[in-house]
């Protein structure tokens, strides 16, 4: 349940899970089964519902863990 639109030097993540940690330059999510840390620059959480998050931003790495 998750989407990834990637762009020169920006990217926008969708997801549907809980936020665990949300800084400037470091998102992490839980999902159903895992957990994705994302990190780059100017990171922000355009909206957040029950059914889905976008995140737009200068994503430099993207990794579960």
């Amino acid at each position: 349940d998750k989407t990834l639109r990637l762009f020169p030097n920006f990217a926008e993540a969708y997801y549907n899970r809980g936020i665990l940690l949300f800084e400037e330059n470091c998102i992490r999510l839980q999902g159903k089964n895992c957990r994705l840390q994302i990190c780059g620059r100017r990171l922000n959480i355009v909206y957040y519902d029950r059914d889905s998050m976008k995140i737009c931003g200068q994503i430099q790495s993207m990794e579960f863990c």
